[in-house]
């Protein structure tokens, strides 16, 4: 889970200038919402790897919806493509 790991790098302790301050909020911000799409994805049945990818391939802002949308459109594809690859 690439984005992840680049929120809680970005989350830094100790002292803090203003902007630097603003930056942290920011992202844990940003973190405390992906940590809720990720877990509502995760309660669907996607797996962390379909997750990650979705979030990988869309702007953080993309919606739980979409992202599923998306999971879900991969999955199809790759049976499709498992599909004609027997024939």
């Amino acid at each position: 889970m690439d984005f992840i790991v680049s929120a809680q790098s970005g989350v830094s302790s100790g002292g803090l200038e203003n902007g630097d301050a603003t930056n942290q909020a920011k992202t844990e911000l940003l973190y405390g919402v992906m940590e809720k799409k990720i877990l509502s994805l995760l309660q669907m049945g996607f797996t962390e790897e379909e997750v990650s990818s979705a979030i990988d391939n869309f702007d953080q802002r993309a919606t739980v919806q979409e992202l599923a949308d998306s999971i879900l459109a991969r999955r199809i594809a790759n049976s499709i493509e498992q599909k004609e690859v027997k024939k």
